[in-house]
């Protein structure tokens, strides 16, 4: 898909190139520095403009588009022809709306529809975390999304038949490993979400300290399905909930 945007963007300067009468000889290229993000502005020899992205959105959004007209306003231009969108990051396109508030834009081009659909699912973020209540650098309370216990209280319902995506990140301080272990179910893994098939199917993964996955299954039958960390210590302070898997349309 990139590849096919950068022939586009060619393919546009060509015909900048052949269409209008040439005012300059040097085609320029503004790289703004959105700190993480991208925004690059071209302008070719005719004058006319195309950008690609607009940086971050969020409280970034502002600081970012400033940059991005001070890049416009150095060039000469009055606004932008052209905007074409790569993707939808926050860092590529979060900044789009913010920057055609102070600039006019005529065209936009985006990348077109998702051709890498995931499967419809529930799902969940996970993220293992530990206190260390008495301040000796040793946790004493371990959990998953910050509560000890909770899910063992107010179990995760998921339906049975759907997919079940987790989104699980070890943000553990002080243990440098720690793991997640679901009872009566294999779960594919997608180590740290970079690769569209899954790198092992298994049912305990260990992650450290900082790193995450992603994880899919589906309960094929109802019931209680416990899942908690995979070191007896973790668990016992805390570390374990359940899930609860019910046919599609129950409601208790």
């Amino acid at each position: 898909m990139r590849k096919t945007i950068c022939l586009l963007a060619l393919v546009l300067f060509a015909a900048f190139a052949s269409a209008q009468t040439r005012t300059s000889k040097t085609l320029d290229i503004y790289v703004v520095d959105v700190e993480g993000g991208n925004a690059t502005l071209f302008v070719s020899p005719s004058g006319e403009s195309l950008l690609i992205d607009s940086g971050n959105g969020g409280a970034a959004a502002a600081r970012d588009a400033d940059r991005i007209v001070a890049a416009i306003k150095d060039a000469g231009l009055k606004q932008i022809d052209h905007h074409i969108t790569t993707h939808y990051h926050g860092d590529h396109f979060g900044g789009l709306s913010e920057l055609a508030a102070r600039v006019p834009i005529k065209e936009y081009i985006d990348h077109g529809p998702n051709v890498q659909p995931a499967a419809a699912a529930d799902e969940f973020v996970m993220i293992m975390n530990a206190f260390d209540t008495t301040f000796d650098a040793e946790n004493e309370v371990y959990a998953v999304n910050t509560i000890a216990n909770a899910y063992m209280h107010e179990p995760i319902r998921v339906t049975v038949g759907r997919p079940v995506r987790i989104y699980l990140i070890n943000v553990t301080e002080f243990d440098l490993v720690n793991s997640f272990h679901l009872h009566g179910m294999f779960f594919d893994v997608y180590r740290t979400g970079t690769s569209l098939s899954p790198h092992e199917r298994t049912d305990t993964l260990m992650l450290c300290q900082g790193e995450r996955a992603i994880l899919e299954t589906t309960f094929r039958y109802p019931g209680n399905f416990m899942f908690h960390a995979h070191q007896s210590e973790f668990a016992e302070l805390g570390w374990m909930g359940l899930f609860r898997a019910e046919e599609a349309g129950r409601d208790t």
